[in-house]
């Protein structure tokens, strides 16, 4: 206490670096540096130990805690260590490549400093809503006052299961909404709103085979690096189907044009 519990304004606390002036926490240099160097190395040479993977894994869920989506690319290099574990070495996958390009990304962020503001319970800046149906995706934001749908192909509809769909539609939800917001808050605070509870589970991690399910890596990828950019969070709540009206009809009712389904939707209540 006599040497760590004075009153400061920059502490590095539990190996991060904490600066209240600037409201932020940041990785120290020197692991910034030692762990993106053990990550090019193994991009480079393409083969780990399971030690070493390990040890990369240890270092990661450490970040995990300043940019909860990085939990999300955790899952495939878990894999890889299970394997590893068996079999002492192992080549890496090109999706953990990947995702290991996207830590690098991550890494520099956490460098740079991560607002305080992202990683604390907030109240949202902006609330919005999505759905999917086997025809399409769409979702609205009363926060914003745009809604949008989009109509699959019939490939499309082939291509994706339902719940992949929903989260999709979440994804591009929250990219449509974010550009439509005009508060001035420099670290927006998204709240989506969805009867899928897929994928408000997916918004934080999932355990899907990289191989068998490659379009979830490639949306979470797509999200986490859009919400970087935004500075960022974002939190979902379950909301019952039957309360969900104007997202049940937005990417099903593709039978009504624009007029007509914006015309129905407010007939049912003022506030919309």
């Amino acid at each position: 206490m006599l040497a760590e519990g004075g009153l400061k304004e920059v502490i590095i606390f539990l190996g991060w670096l904490i600066d209240t002036r600037k409201f932020i926490i940041a990785l120290p240099i020197d692991k910034w540096k030692a762990w993106t160097n053990s990550i090019r190395q193994l991009q480079q040479c393409r083969t780990v130990s399971y030690q070493d993977l390990a040890t990369l894994i240890s270092q990661l869920k450490h970040v995990c805690f300043i940019i909860p989506d990085g939990r999300h690319f955790m899952s495939n290099l878990r894999r890889m260590e299970a394997i590893a574990r068996r079999k002492k070495h192992m080549k890496l996958s090109r999706r953990a490549l990947d995702d290991m390009t996207l830590w690098l990304e991550f890494l520099d962020s956490a460098k740079a400093g991560i607002s305080i503001n992202r990683i604390i319970f907030r109240k949202p800046t902006l609330v919005t809503y999505s759905d999917a149906s086997e025809r399409g995706i769409g979702g609205y934001s009363p926060s914003t006052g745009t809604g949008w749908r989009y109509e699959f192909s019939q490939a499309e509809q082939l291509a994706f299961t339902l719940n992949c769909k929903e989260y999709i539609g979440f994804a591009v939800d929250l990219f449509i909404q974010s550009q439509h917001d005009e508060s001035d808050n420099p670290f927006p605070c998204y709240l989506n709103r969805s009867d899928s509870t897929s994928t408000i589970g997916w918004l934080r991690k999932s355990n899907h085979d990289a191989e068998e399910a490659p379009i979830h890596n490639k949306v979470a990828r797509f999200l986490a690096r859009h919400m970087m950019e935004m500075n960022a969070c974002s939190y979902t709540q379950q909301l019952p189907g039957k309360e969900n009206v104007v997202t049940d009809s937005l990417p099903r009712d593709f039978h009504l044009s624009n007029d007509q389904l914006i015309a129905m939707l407010t007939s049912l209540h003022p506030s919309l």
